[in-house]
């Protein structure tokens, strides 16, 4: 019985642990322009962007460095069909080739669907400014949760079934 009940607990911290969010794979996003792409971490410059689906984003942390001055207003965003175009920072935000350092932008729901993170040359082809992305997290689907109860439902089905036989 005591081998029955450590297996049980060891399943499921094994399946709240796979329950957690977990990291989006930006190695498979799209890059427009100039950039590049790894596992976790995503960056553009110049006008540039980088795409790709997601499923259940609930926030992801950036970092925009201004390579311009006033009055080229370089910008950095992100687009979903939920929320449309979102300004993160620009040019007249942090100064003249300033930046805003790691920030993390948190959605108020879920987001499944195309994202992009892009930023924009003011004005201007030259001086571009930058945008890094990373820690892209994303809660699991709703499949995950179910399999998850499944399997639960199956080592205490075992339990119950060796409980009776020793009985």
């Amino acid at each position: 019985m005591k081998s029955v009940i450590a297996a049980f607990c060891i399943t499921a911290a094994m399946a709240a642990a796979s329950a957690q969010a977990s990291s989006v794979d930006l190695s498979t996003f799209a890059v427009s322009g100039s950039g590049v792409t790894s596992t976790n971490y995503a960056s553009v410059s110049g006008t540039s962007s980088v795409s790709g689906a997601v499923t259940g984003m609930t926030s992801f942390d950036w970092n925009f460095t201004a390579g311009d001055y006033m009055p080229y207003n370089d910008y950095s965003f992100f687009i979903t069909t939920a929320s449309g175009t979102v300004y993160l920072s620009n040019v007249a935000a942090v100064g003249d080739f300033g930046t805003t350092g790691w920030q993390t932008y948190t959605l108020g729901t879920p987001y499944s669907g195309v994202v992009t993170f892009g930023v924009a040359n003011d004005q201007d082809g030259i001086n571009p400014s930058h945008l890094e992305v990373r820690n892209v997290m994303a809660v699991p689907e709703p499949e995950t949760y179910a399999m998850m109860l499944a399997g639960l439902a199956m080592v205490g089905a075992i339990a119950r079934r060796r409980a009776r036989a020793a009985a």
